[in-house]
Formats: structure tokens, sequence, C-alpha cells
């Protein structure tokens, strides 16, 4: 599994000059910091869940442009990992 990689390891002083910031520019520093926290947050869960499963192994993939909610969507991830299969298609 991939690490986190903090590739915004600003100074202090850097970080105090963007809590100056105002308008939209400030807007964009603030998602940017809540997709920030909110990413080193799933690291953490994901860091549990691995720990968890002990010797079984753990894929991480890339987020998908669509969610599995069904059958079908099981199948298309399957297709997506393994290759097609000609069981459901």
């Amino acid at each position: 599994m991939s690490q986190f990689v903090d590739s915004h390891s600003a100074s202090n002083c850097n970080r105090c000059e963007l809590r100056n910031l105002y308008g939209p520019l400030a807007d964009h520093v603030a998602w940017h910091d809540d997709l920030r926290r909110l990413a080193l947050a799933e690291r953490a869960e994901l860091a549990a869940l691995v720990r968890l499963a002990g010797a079984a192994p753990v894929v991480e993939l890339a987020l998908r442009a669509v969610d599995v909610h069904d059958v079908d969507g099981l199948g298309d991830l399957a297709d997506h990992l393994v290759g097609p299969s000609r069981s459901h298609g």
C-alpha cells in the first residue's frame, strides 16, 4: 500500500502568510486544507483496516467514476480487476 506523501510541508512562516489571505484564494486554500485533513484521516482509517486484515492481501484501487452498489457494478469492478468475463456480458 502506498504511503500518503505530505507534499505541503511549508514552514510555519509560510502557513502564517496563508492565514492572511482573503477572497477566492483564501477559499481555495481552505478547501485544500479540508481535503488534506480528509485524506490524512482516510489514510489513518485505512491503516487500521490493513492491521485488522493481518496476513490477508490488501489492494488499494484508484477512485472509480461510479460506486459499486449492485451486482452489475460488482461485475464491472471484477472485469476491471481481472479482465472481462463471459459469464456476465
